[in-house]
């Protein structure tokens, strides 16, 4: 008979059964993580290839995403500020104006900064390269404008006026309105590259009949008013598609025609003189009238923010 095997014997054989079992386990693990590591660097590699190569469309979704976050918003969370400001000059809340402008400064420059670090752009998206461009140039004279503003001798509502008229603060709203035509710009050419039909020819006029309006789809309706606020020079506290909808709504409901404005810009015009439009306008109504259209992923086409 064979000599038995001892306590310790069997010890070191299940000992070294599950080292055996551990090791083939660890490499058949490591192999799959390899692989998983592998073809997520490849995807990344992939993904920058297209987008080098032009392969993606220059207002890809995720190009739109990446360009409201880090640059649209901080711009946006600097709007706050300075609407804030106007109202409280205009209700002559602000005790010390000099602070409402050092507020202000202080705002912009936070906002640069945090616009100025933004991802840059592919090239071919060119709206986007130029929209945070012209974004960061608003920024900054908003910055020195209210810097060296001159508050002195003035109430609210005189400080306001000097405010509404001085001519780096006109030139930093135009600069914020050329960057929010050229931001609605790439959402309406987005929209062209997932439904090609769309019809678009009429969005380039500076007038428009109704029946042009209507024709158009609402992306493209957002870029025409984007077009018009910025060659208006109307710096409001609402986006683009609020006003569009105030638009739509008045056509709908009969009383442009009551008016008797037969042009989309003369009623873009009438609704904000008179202080009509509201920020969440769109959101708040946009399913009487756009339910079934194509919205890239922006969080204010679905949530006022």
């Amino acid at each position: 008979m064979g000599k038995r095997l001892s306590l310790s014997d069997y010890l070191f054989t299940l000992l070294f059964i599950v080292m055996l079992a551990g090791g083939v386990g660890a490499f058949f693990y490591g192999v799959e993580v390899g692989k998983g590591q592998s073809a997520a660097k490849y995807e990344k590699l992939l993904s920058e290839k297209k987008a080098e190569n032009h392969e993606f469309p220059a207002y890809h979704q995720q190009y739109l995403v990446s360009f409201y976050h880090t640059v649209f918003l901080p711009y946006r969370e600097f709007q706050k500020v300075w609407f804030e400001a106007e109202e409280a000059l205009a209700a002559g809340r602000a005790a010390d104006a000099k602070s409402v402008m050092a507020n202000v400064a202080r705002a912009a420059a936070r906002e640069y900064e945090a616009m100025d670090s933004a991802a840059l752009f592919p090239e071919h998206s060119g709206l986007l390269t130029d929209a945070h461009t012209k974004y960061l140039q608003s920024l900054k004279l908003f910055s020195n404008a209210a810097k060296k503003f001159d508050a002195a001798g003035r109430n609210g509502s005189e400080l306001l006026a000097a405010v509404e008229a001085d001519a780096y603060f006109r030139e930093a709203m135009q600069f914020g309105l050329d960057a929010q035509r050229d931001f609605f710009t790439a959402i309406s050419l987005w929209h062209e590259s997932v439904d090609p039909s769309v019809k678009t020819d009429a969005v380039k006029r500076e007038k428009l009949s109704f029946d042009d309006w209507n024709a158009l789809g609402v992306n493209h309706k957002n870029r025409y008013v984007a077009g018009w606020l910025a060659r208006a020079g109307k710096f409001g506290n609402f986006y683009p598609q609020d006003l569009t909808l105030r638009i739509d709504e008045m056509i709908a409901q009969g009383n442009a025609a009551k008016m008797n404005l037969d042009d989309i810009s003369e009623v873009a015009a009438t609704l904000v003189d008179t202080r009509a439009v509201r920020f969440g306008d769109f959101v708040s109504g946009k399913h009487l009238y756009y339910g079934n259209s194509p919205f890239p992923q922006l969080p204010f086409f679905f949530a006022s923010n």
